[in-house]
């Protein structure tokens, strides 16, 4: 299967990016619902590939299983972002280590642009400019 070369040499292949989409969805998606659920919610510092992977999560999915997978988590992170209340966008999360909290707003953001960043990558290698783009 194509999807699990990469586009270009030394660079994650589209199977492998969505893979890591999910992994580091699945540590920044729990901790938000976290957040929302208890007084004073911790983040664990945890890695996507380090310590998410090795959890095998994945194990043995297509890559269509992996897309379907991909839009089911969103599909509930979005719905959890519109049911957010406006203050509730401030509730803050501690991480071990770190003097700065972080807030549901800044955690959907930095999944925002983390996604947005990987997406213009696999865009370029692949060289689609979009669906009304020639």
């Amino acid at each position: 299967e194509n999807s699990h070369i990469p586009l270009i040499e030394g660079k994650r292949s589209f199977y492998a990016t969505v893979l890591h989409l999910l992994h580091f969805e699945t540590i920044h998606y729990t901790a938000s619902y976290t957040a929302k659920l208890i007084s004073q919610p911790s983040i664990f510092s945890l890695h996507p590939e380090r310590n998410i992977a090795q959890l095998g999560l994945y194990h043995n999915f297509s890559l269509k299983e992996l897309l379907e997978a991909f839009l089911l988590e969103r599909r509930k992170y979005l719905n959890f972002l519109r049911a957010l209340k406006q203050k509730e966008w401030a509730k803050s999360m501690s991480e071990s280590g770190k003097a700065r909290k972080e807030t549901l707003y800044l955690a959907a953001r930095r999944t925002a642009l983390h996604d947005y960043a990987h997406i213009q990558i696999i865009c370029l290698q692949t060289g689609y400019k979009g669906k009304n783009q020639t």
